[in-house]
């Protein structure tokens, strides 16, 4: 199995469901909307976070043109900024876990003899692995960017 990284692991989260079903599917029949909101957060596609962003832009260029009137101004602030950011990541982590009890379901279904075949419990379960393996991605690569932070000196 071919492991996820970076941003085109990322990009290619849409390929490595199943062959039938995009995130937008899932999302209108399955339930899926925190993984379809993790997904357009990622490739740019939130209108809200686009909308704050080029907010946050236009601001910065206001600034920079013209520094002796910051009075119009209203600054975002950091505090803003890590709520969004752990609303959006709290959001994807419950529906990793959300998917791995639907994955445990659908095997406890199988063994138990209930009307399930083992094609939709082999979906369910490498749904829940990748986004497992996604998350743990996005932990490393955290825990990488919170290091270098660290060694920067002041």
């Amino acid at each position: 199995m071919e492991m996820i990284s970076g941003i085109t692991g990322i990009q290619n989260l849409n390929n490595i469901t199943a062959p039938t079903t995009s995130l937008k599917n899932v999302n209108s029949t399955g339930g899926y909307e925190n993984m379809y909101k993790m997904d357009n957060f990622l490739n740019g596609n939130d209108p809200q976070l686009t909308a704050d962003l080029q907010g946050i832009i236009e601001k910065n260029q206001f600034y920079n043109a013209d520094k002796a009137d910051v009075s119009s101004i209203s600054e975002v602030t950091p505090a803003d900024v890590a709520d969004k950011f752990s609303d959006v990541l709290g959001n994807y982590l419950k529906n990793v876990n959300g998917q791995d009890h639907e994955a445990e379901k659908a095997v406890e279904t199988l063994a138990s003899g209930g009307n399930i075949d083992l094609h939709s419990v082999m979906i369910a379960s490498e749904k829940a692995h990748l986004s497992m393996e996604l998350a743990i991605q996005l932990r490393n690569k955290f825990v990488q960017a919170y290091q270098e932070i660290s060694r920067i000196s002041v």
